[in-house]
Formats: structure tokens, C-alpha cells, sequence
């Protein structure tokens, strides 16, 4: 939110309920604090008619993952310029997605959405590599899943369906390769690729995402396939405005689309975007939505930066240790989300189980990268 500050737009925040809105109320021309969740549409379009009513709404931003397709419900209802929530609405139902993909070419990648185990199965015995189960609209690496045997689909279900709150699951074929994100700005149809970012997994079976680094160590010509394999899935999903999070999989010649994010990266990918190229994506976006202007693809900086998460094991924290060793660290900016003596650090299951962070910054990603591996090396978290 602080981001807004001095931008030249009038803001108007919607906050969900039960939030401290003291910051809100300090930079904000209103801050409309709710009495329900985003989820209740219907009360959110009405209140943002209200609001309309007495001074006209412009723009609408989104500024987290839930908000996402009820913002653009709202903006929709009283004509103001945000994502279209057809495209929203295809990018989190990750199947709606892969149809779209698919009817236009873009992506060979086989899929089907199981109502029981039993579709999984016939589905995992026609992908020898192996399957990835996940739910429709997970986020965070929750309920992810691989199968490669057919031992392994029962637990593989359990643990996707759990996440899934018991609904449909999402197979898809086991795409192996690097791993990258592309982040874009998109204004009136047009997309930017501001920097693409490698990512860090644990691997099989789950991939919760433990790093990432910027830019991503790609060739040119690997970051011209990148784009246009991620501008075209833009296209076919109708991403008409604001801030894109794409992450794809590429595997010798063929670059695979895993899923587009109508929104800044997480896991302080939009800050680290600033530290390696000076690009500002909520100052950006707030561009693109209420004046139609994308930044410059180069920013000014051309800089580096890389993140690494802390997975210690489960369990009550007896002590956190090595905090000052980590910060003297050349390159480390901040060490972020620590746990407190007592808390409860829960089963590695999605990112949410992560227990803080590193952020590190330089001139090349090599060098950054180093310095944020070591720095977390010297974090001592113990159970």
C-alpha cells in the first residue's frame, strides 16, 4: 500500500473485514472497511456502486489474491477499467486455463479434471514421465502433488483433495525442465516483459517454491521463446490490463505453460523486480490501469536479486539463532518473517509453512544468489 503514496491518483481503499486500516486511513482519500468477506460479490458490487455514486471510480487494482475476480466483478459493474473477469476467471480455474491454451495451439500439455481416484488412474497409465495432481484454483503450492506409480495415487489424492476441500482435482502430464516466471505489465492489450525469474523447489513430490532468482540465467534467445510463448497465453486467456505472474517450464526446445497469475509476483518477486531493474510494479500498475502507460522494459537498473525461504523442521521453536551472522552477509537487505520462541512451525505442506525469509540484492545474480544461500545457511532455526 505505502507503494500508492505520492502516485497521482486519488485512492480508494476497500479493505477486507476485521483489518487494521490506521496506514489506509494516513494515505488514502477513503478507506471503505468491510462488514463481509470479498467472496459475497453481489454485497461488494453494491457497495462499489455506492461508492461510485459519489465519486467516480476510475480504475480498480487488486491487491491480493482474493480480491482478484470479485475486484473485477465490481470494476465491471460500474464501467470501470480493470482486467476483464472473463480472463480472471480463466486464469484461477487452472483447467478453464488449459482448455483455452489448447484450443488456440498454444499448449500440448494433457490434462483432465478427476471427480475420484479412479479417472486418475486411467489418466497417470497414459503418462509414463509421470502426473502432477493440484487442485483447480490452489495457490501457493498447496496440494501439488506427483505421481509416477500407481501405488501413489491414492496419498497423492488425499493430499490434493484435502486442499481441494474435497472437490475435483486437476492431473496434468509431469512436465520436467527449468523452471522460470515471467513478470509483464499489459495496458489496453499490450504486454511488457519487465524480467523473468528462476525458481527454487523442493521437488518431488510437493514443489513448494524455496527460492527464486532475478534475472533469470537465460539466453536471449531463451527469453524471446519466454515472451512469446507468455504474451500469446496472455491473448488467449483475454489479459487486457495490469500486472501478469506466468510461470512456464522449458525442457530442451519445448517451453510449457504452468500457469498465469493476473497479478504481481509473490514471494517478493515484485520487490525484487525494483532491485534488479528499477521497475516499480504497484507504481506500474496503477500506470497501466489509470493512464494506460507501460514502463520502459529496460527500467534503468540493471541489477540482480534472489530470495530464499526458511523450511525448518516441524514443530515449537526453542530459539532462532545466527540473525546478525546472516544480515553481515554482503548483498543481504533483509531478513523477513522469522518465527518467535513458541511459535508452532507446522508441517511443510504449501508456502504458508515457510518460516522467514532472505533477501539479497547485487550487481549479478550469481553473486546475489551466493549471498542469500549463505546467509540462510547461517539461520539456525531449532524445534
Amino acid at each position: 500500500m505505502g507503494k500508492l503514496v505520492g502516485l497521482p491518483v486519488a485512492v480508494t481503499v476497500i479493505q477486507a473485514p476485521a483489518r487494521d486500516i490506521t496506514f489506509e486511513q494516513l494515505m488514502a482519500l477513503r478507506v471503505i472497511s468491510l462488514d463481509f468477506d470479498f467472496a459475497d460479490v453481489q454485497a461488494l458490487v453494491a457497495r462499489v456502486r455506492e461508492i461510485h455514486q459519489t465519486r467516480r471510480i476510475d480504475a480498480v487494482l487488486a491487491m491480493t489474491e482474493a480480491a482478484l475476480h470479485p475486484a473485477s466483478l465490481a470494476a465491471q459493474a460500474v464501467g470501470a477499467r480493470s482486467n476483464p473477469s472473463d480472463a480472471v476467471a480463466a486464469t484461477i480455474d487452472k483447467s478453464a486455463m488449459r482448455t483455452l491454451l489448447t484450443e488456440k495451439g498454444l499448449d500440448a500439455t494433457a490434462y483432465q479434471v478427476c471427480e475420484e481416484p479412479a479417472e486418475l488412474a486411467r489418466f497417470a497409465a497414459r503418462c509414463p514421465s509421470g502426473t502432477i495432481v493440484k487442485p483447480l484454483d490452489g495457490a501457493g503450492s498447496a496440494g501439488i502433488a506427483l505421481v509416477r506409480h500407481s501405488s501413489e495415487i491414492s496419498a497423492a489424492w488425499d493430499w490434493c483433495a484435502a486442499a481441494a476441500a474435497g472437490g475435483p482435482v486437476l492431473a496434468e502430464e509431469y512436465l520436467t525442465g527449468r523452471e522460470f516466471s515471467a513478470e509483464t505489465m499489459t495496458a489496453a492489450g499490450e504486454h511488457r516483459l519487465l524480467a523473468v525469474t528462476a525458481k527454487h523447489t523442493t521437488g518431488p513430490p510437493h514443489f513448494i517454491e524455496t527460492g527464486h532468482d532475478l534475472p533469470a540465467p537465460l539466453t536471449d534467445q531463451e527469453t524471446d521463446a519466454v515472451r512469446l510463448a507468455v504474451f500469446s497465453a496472455l491473448d488467449a486467456v483475454g489479459h487486457t490490463w495490469g500486472p501478469g505472474h506466468t510461470e512456464v517450464i522449458m525442457d530442451g526446445g519445448r517451453l510449457s505453460i504452468v500457469e498465469i497469475n493476473t497479478r504481481v509476483g509473490g514471494d517478493c518477486i515484485w520487490e525484487m523486480v525494483e532491485l534488479a531493474t528499477g521497475i516499480d510494479l504497484v507504481a506500474a500498475s496503477v500506470g497501466a490501469l489509470a493512464f494506460a502507460d507501460l514502463p520502459s522494459a529496460s527500467g534503468g537498473r540493471n541489477g540482480a536479486a534472489s530470495v530464499r525461504f526458511l523450511t525448518p523442521p516441524a514443530g515449537c521453536v526453542r530459539s532462532v539463532s545466527g540473525i546478525d551472522s546472516a544480515l553481515s552477509v554482503p548483498g543481504v537487505i533483509r531478513i523477513g518473517d522469522l518465527p518467535g520462541e513458541g511459535q508452532v512451525i507446522q508441517p511443510l505442506v504449501s508456502s504458508l509453512q515457510r518460516a522467514g525469509y532472505v533477501l539479497a540484492t547485487g550487481r549479478d545474480v550469481e553473486s546475489c544468489a551466493r549471498s542469500a544461500d549463505q546467509a540462510a545457511g547461517r539461520i539456525v532455526i531449532r524445534t
